[in-house]
């Protein structure tokens, strides 16, 4: 199976792109935590699309996401930040969903955009 993770989903600007027939993607999954940005990846997927309504990280955990549904939305306060607004939202170990969702044989393809907590993924799931 050929599979699309979208870590990071935001507003689905990857997601458009990975729906492009050119693609031949089995299946797609997006990981968005912040509730802001749900309606509008629930409107654009087709039957292929999951929307995971947490994000992934190296630990499993409740935490506040700063500038929720932003762009540069993430787990750490920028300085140039416009908003102190944040959301309570979960977040699931990478490594574990991996084990419990991807079989052997899946051709797997991630973009991963989590504002600054990318290492900590890749950590987790090298690991």
């Amino acid at each position: 199976m050929k599979v699309f993770l979208d870590v990071g989903a935001n507003t689905g600007q990857s997601l458009a792109a990975a729906l492009e027939p050119e693609f031949r993607f089995d299946r797609i999954v997006c990981f968005e935590p912040a509730s802001a940005c749900w309606p509008k990846l629930a409107s654009m997927a087709d039957s292929r699309v999951t929307v995971e309504r947490f994000g992934l990280w190296n630990k499993t955990c409740e935490k506040a996401i700063f500038q929720p549904g932003s762009k540069g939305a993430g787990i750490w306060k920028k300085d140039n930040g416009r908003t102190d607004e944040t959301e309570l939202c979960w977040l699931r170990r990478a490594s574990d969903w991996m084990a419990d969702n991807i079989a052997d044989g899946d051709a797997v393809y991630m973009k991963l955009n989590v504002e600054g907590a990318e290492c900590d993924i890749l950590d987790d799931l090298l690991d």
